[in-house]
């Protein structure tokens, strides 16, 4: 019987590719915890794209931590559970990671959404929770919906290599042997994910902006400076197909202006990439949102030449 389920896993992967693999909370943490890197990245998935920067500056600069699904909700319950414990970890008068410098938010406006827009509060317990926060929830409210994500997706972690449970209802699969033209296709699915995704932009720009999103997003800028670390927010590429001219007026400048107001405020750096990243529409997954990898590489050395270049400094130091 395992032989025959393992025929069937080598046949589905030759048929239709496995689906991008969600990033985890726990890798970043793992790097952090491990090293004393100088500058750390943290975002939701699309701080993905950024793994290339450990290549470039090495290993030992760079920690990347990924939280599916967004919000600066979720980056501030990542901060305080996850990393402060490491950030702002001391020994005696001294900062234990004392080569750390500098923090890049990688955003985009989606992460002002409300959390009813967005569900991060089913994402944050599948990606960012450890085992003491699942049986705290439970202790508290007992199996519910919510907390339910956590053990499924552990699950799917011990399965990584399976495409059944990796692409539960085989999408890719039905899409590829429908043929190219079908609704189904990867290149179908695309063009529709991009058609819904035109018009929802518009319409999040009415939804999101939520004033306790943007509490929260100075919150965490407010932490990382007064623990003294220079904080960049990255407002990550967008796919140019779909800004339309009205959500470049409305949503997309509305998020501009955003950040040029925490700039102004609170003397961070902001890099906008949203619009002026070289990217083409091949360079987006099927989803319009994250990058393939070979994007990812691009984008990067790109992103090094215009925005971010001080990264290349060699460390100094640690932070006051």
């Amino acid at each position: 019987m395992a032989g025959v389920i393992v025929a069937f896993e080598v046949g589905l992967r030759r048929l239709a590719p496995m689906p991008r693999r969600d990033l985890e909370v726990d890798t970043g943490v793992r790097a952090l915890a491990a090293g004393n890197p100088d500058v750390l990245v943290l975002g939701s998935s699309h701080a993905g794209a950024w793994l290339p920067l450990i290549d470039r500056l090495g290993r030992d600069r760079v920690a990347v931590v990924t939280e599916e699904g967004g919000t600066f909700s979720a980056f501030d319950w990542v901060y305080e559970h996850r990393l402060a414990p490491l950030v702002e970890a001391r020994d005696g008068d001294a900062w234990v990671r004392d080569r750390l410098r500098h923090v890049l938010l990688i955003t985009t406006y989606w992460d002002t959404c409300p959390a009813s827009h967005t569900l991060w509060e089913d994402a944050l317990p599948a990606r960012a929770w450890q085992w003491k926060h699942y049986l705290a929830d439970v202790a508290e409210n007992g199996i519910t919906p919510r907390n339910r994500n956590f053990p499924f997706t552990a699950m799917k972690r011990l399965f990584a290599e399976s495409m059944m449970i990796q692409d539960r209802g085989l999408v890719s699969l039905r899409g590829q042997l429908k043929g190219a033209d079908s609704p189904d296709s990867l290149s179908g699915r695309k063009a529709a994910h991009a058609e819904r995704r035109r018009r929802e932009i518009v319409e999040e720009g009415r939804t999101c902006f939520d004033p306790t999103e943007q509490a929260k997003l100075e919150g965490l800028v407010n932490r990382l400076q007064r623990r003294g670390l220079a904080v960049t927010v990255v407002a990550f590429p967008q796919m140019s197909e779909l800004l339309t001219d009205e959500a470049r007026r409305t949503t997309i400048a509305r998020y501009s202006a955003l950040l040029a107001d925490l700039r102004a405020r609170k003397g961070i750096r902001t890099v906008e990439h949203t619009l002026t990243a070289p990217l083409v529409y091949d360079d987006f997954e099927i989803d319009c949102d994250h990058l393939v990898p070979a994007a990812r590489e691009k984008y990067v050395d790109w992103a090094l030449e215009n925005g971010v270049g001080f990264l290349r400094a060699p460390p100094g130091g640690g932070a006051p």
